[in-house]
């Protein structure tokens, strides 16, 4: 794709760039990195679990113990976030 101008503007204290309709995302949410004087904006994608992930689960025996999480390891419920 060749290089294009856009315009940048302010929408209330932050700055913003209108995207050419070539270059819209299809998300709603993008990363930003700088690299020298240059911006990278990529888009995120939502993580999904594998198609059979929960079902995977369900062979498992009712006195199965979960483990704790490590002291100091930002342990957070995934899978409870997700409902």
């Amino acid at each position: 794709m060749s290089q294009v101008r856009a315009k940048v503007f302010w929408s209330g204290p932050s700055q913003a760039v209108r995207l050419p309709k070539a270059f819209r995302f299809s998300t709603d949410e993008v990363t930003i990195r700088k690299v020298g004087d240059s911006l990278i904006l990529e888009p995120v994608h939502k993580r999904e679990w594998p198609v059979g992930y929960a079902a995977s689960f369900a062979d498992m025996p009712e006195d199965f113990e979960r483990p704790e999480p490590l002291p100091g390891s930002g342990h957070r419920d995934v899978l409870l976030e997700e409902l």
